[in-house]
């Protein structure tokens, strides 16, 4: 347990005492889609949504949302069956956090920018992804893919040991649980690359 809370500190930084909550809103919507924001009953989600921490994103079969998390975050794609909390978006002088819990499905994201100052995290069940500029694909099983730019992912193993795993692409990788980083097939990219393409419907 002191490693995993001493690995947690260590990716996510220290915490400012003055804070904003930077822009968050959702950008695309295609199918059906449920938002929570916090203390409120669900509600079904459109376009122009604005999302604070706390709040609750639910995608239905065959659906699909772009939240858009600012000019550092990018746009973030959660497909269809998926479940994504916002657990915290925070903005200090230069500082800019931005921490997800994907509970359940997909998240594809592709248009981050690394500068100093920015924390991007996601959270999964059995570890924390830390987005740098890259192009990405993660499950909530922990299974990660990179097209381009560069992520790790912190994997805490069923015996509770933290281990940390570097993406770097191109050439395009993946990370499994059960193998580590390996080079991504033709057919995985191409896949990742489809899923990314499209544009939601906008308001």
């Amino acid at each position: 347990m002191m490693k995993r809370t001493l690995l947690f500190a260590t990716i996510l930084g220290s915490v400012s005492l003055v804070a904003q909550t930077p822009v968050a809103e959702v950008s695309g919507v295609a199918g059906t889609a449920f938002f929570q924001a916090p203390g409120q009953p669900e509600t079904q989600l459109r376009a122009g949504t604005r999302v604070v921490p706390g709040a609750v994103i639910r995608t239905g079969p065959a659906a699909a949302v772009d939240l858009y998390l600012g000019s550092d975050g990018g746009v973030l794609r959660l497909t269809q069956n998926t479940v994504l909390s916002v657990e915290k978006l925070e903005q200090t002088n230069a500082i800019t956090d931005i921490y997800l819990y994907l509970q359940q499905g997909t998240a594809l994201g592709n248009g981050s920018r690394i500068r100093p100052g920015l924390r991007y995290r996601i959270k999964v069940a059995n570890g924390v992804a830390a987005i740098g500029d890259a192009a990405f694909r993660l499950h909530a099983e922990g299974y990660a893919v990179v097209v381009s730019g560069k992520a790790q992912f912190a994997y805490i193993t069923p015996a509770g040991n933290p281990e940390i795993f570097s993406m770097t692409a191109p050439p395009a990788v993946y990370f499994s649980p059960t193998e580590g980083v390996k080079g991504a097939p033709r057919e995985l990219v191409r896949e990742v690359t489809d899923q990314s393409k499209a544009k939601l419907g906008s308001r």
